[in-house]
């Protein structure tokens, strides 16, 4: 059976408080604190390995950049009022979605008092505790990662953008993965919608992490998702980034020396930006700046390898699977239009996506493993 979202059962209808002075009222009662005490247990295992994890990150990063002379380079409230921002924009929005569903499939006579009434049950200590640890924990999380991010060419010099071309020109018959896209994207205004869903990335990733945040049902789902989005940052975006540090195709000329095999790419994409928007030339401009001065804030840092849009891509797609085919299906186009997007607006070689993928796989299945055991232990048999 497909993994339902949050809070479903209860999304419209009217929620009636038992009667405490029934004997079947009080047992329900008694099951329900039960199993809210459970549920809170087994999402306070979830986040302590979350939180160790973070500190571990955290811990990391300090000792490389004491080791190479960076004191102060790690900034770990990086994100706070970004991130706080960013939960309570998901909260407003899903809040009004949650209203206009009863408005208009429930049709209550009374649909203010019904939102009311189901926003009260849906707030439960545990969703809650659930929601502002994880919003926490990703606050840290990606203050980390952004700290380590601009680290990268401290710690060991772009050199594997040459050899990342090579590896391109090897697996599509010797030219560039952007050719073969070009007779088919190399339209102006294709080119923006591609960049459009490009940088609709960021809005996609937090909509899924915050659903999963607040999420109190499907708990192992949950935790597979949760530890995986965090693994995935780490390992990935930190550890593997960093020992094949790269620019990637849109800095290739400019960190090699060498002579630009992107060049045509860019001038047709300046040529696109002409006629419709592709912010991606903007962005690529800021972080090159950013990258010369040095220069630490939220969202800077170079890195390709490997590409983090299609890792956290794939993760969303695996979670969307999970939750039937059309969730399934529209993850996979979501998944597809990231991996085309990285390399036809010259963000990355598309070996970037071919070693994002299976890792993020990989991460996927231990995560289960690892979820599945988070969730084993138990308070102790739920009320008969």
């Amino acid at each position: 059976m497909a993994q339902r979202p949050f809070g479903y059962a209860n999304c419209g209808g009217s929620v009636r408080s038992p009667d405490s002075g029934s004997l079947s009222s009080r047992k329900e009662l008694l099951i329900t604190a039960t199993n809210g005490r459970m549920t809170i247990a087994a999402i306070a295992r979830e986040q302590v390995l979350l939180g160790v994890l973070v500190v571990a990150y955290g811990l990391a990063a300090i000792g490389l950049a004491k080791q190479h002379g960076l004191d102060g380079a790690v900034v770990m409230a990086l994100y706070g009022e970004d991130v706080l921002i960013t939960m309570a924009a998901y909260l407003t929005l899903f809040a009004v979605g949650w209203l206009l569903r009863i408005v208009i499939m429930e049709r209550p006579r009374f649909p203010l008092r019904s939102a009311v009434e189901a926003a009260r049950h849906a707030a439960v200590p545990e969703r809650v505790m659930a929601g502002l640890v994880a919003t926490v924990l990703l606050s840290l999380l990606m203050s980390v990662y952004s700290s380590w991010k601009m680290m990268i060419p401290e710690l060991n010099a772009f050199s594997w953008d040459p050899t990342l071309h090579a590896w391109d020109l090897r697996l599509h018959g010797g030219r560039a993965p952007w050719h073969w896209l070009q007779p088919a994207l190399g339209i102006p205004l294709v080119t923006s919608a591609i960049n459009a869903l490009y940088h609709a990335w960021l809005f996609v990733i937090l909509f899924v992490f915050f659903s999963q945040a607040f999420a109190i049902r499907g708990l192992v789902l949950r935790t597979q998702f949760m530890i995986s989005f965090f693994l995935l940052w780490i390992l990935l975006g930190s550890f593997l980034a960093t020992l094949m540090a790269s620019a990637g195709p849109c800095y290739f000329a400019e960190v090699t020396g060498q002579p630009d095999p992107y060049a045509a790419l860019q001038a047709y994409l300046r040529a696109a930006d002409a006629r419709f928007p592709v912010w991606a030339l903007d962005v690529q401009a800021m972080l090159w700046a950013d990258y010369q001065d040095g220069r630490l804030a939220v969202g800077r840092g170079i890195s390709a390898m490997p590409s983090m849009h299609v890792a956290t891509a794939t993760l969303v797609f695996l979670l969307a699977c999970r939750y039937g085919r059309l969730a399934g299906v529209a993850g996979l186009f979501f998944l597809i239009g990231i991996v085309i997007g990285s390399v036809h607006l010259a963000w990355h070689y598309a070996v970037d996506a071919y070693i994002a993928i299976p890792l993020t796989l990989l991460v996927w299945k231990l995560s289960g493993h690892i979820a599945t055991r988070v969730h084993a232990m138990r308070l102790g048999p739920a009320v008969a």
